[in-house]
């Protein structure tokens, strides 16, 4: 025998030992008298355990109802805070409206829930200036637009600035000067 036949029935045998092994290993896996792949008598031993959506424990049932009415209340409370917005309304040149942005910023950080924008009213006259001078404006993570000549405003019935539309609860309140955001939305809440 040469070595080439000599290689081919080491093959041959290691092939055969290795579907052996792995045969062995499926019976031994499909064995019934292992412990662990054992699936009778689970039934007995979940007496106490939840059956087909039903809970046994009297106690348990109220806690889940509990805690199912806590967490679709505190939902519904923070679907209702999403559909509700503050819009500030700024004039370029006013002396007011860096105290009114800075208030709806920290408005914003106190309720992240709510939609908070800023529109700053403005002409086309020196526009390139008056939007570097008020460029914080645009870095105080409040998303600010651009309302040439006060369109928006006159949309919203805007006719002093600073102003904010607050949108609560699917209703619209106008209202000027330097609120404190808070005390208002309590307001609306009585």
């Amino acid at each position: 025998m040469d070595i080439l036949e000599k290689e081919n029935m080491l093959r041959l045998i290691a092939f055969f030992i290795s579907i052996y092994l792995l045969t062995q290993g499926l019976t031994f896996a499909d064995d019934k008298s292992m412990s662990f792949f054992k699936v009778e008598d689970q039934e007995d031993d979940c007496k106490g355990c939840i059956k087909e959506g039903s809970i046994q424990s009297i106690g348990l049932k109220k806690k889940v109802e509990e805690i199912e009415k806590e967490t679709s209340g505190s939902f519904t409370r923070q679907d209702e805070e999403r559909n509700n917005e503050v819009i500030l309304f700024v004039d370029s040149e006013s002396p007011f409206s860096d105290a009114a942005v800075n208030t709806l910023a920290r408005f914003k950080q106190d309720h992240p829930t709510w939609q908070c924008k800023g529109v700053m009213i403005t002409g086309l006259r020196n526009l390139k200036e008056k939007l570097l001078q008020k460029r914080s404006y645009f870095t105080s993570d409040i998303e600010f637009s651009i309302d040439i000549n006060g369109e928006e405003a006159r949309e919203f019935g805007i006719t002093t600035t600073p102003s904010y539309v607050v949108i609560y609860h699917g209703r619209k309140y106008k209202i000027a000067g330097q609120p404190h955001l808070d005390e208002i939305i309590l307001r609306f809440n009585k």
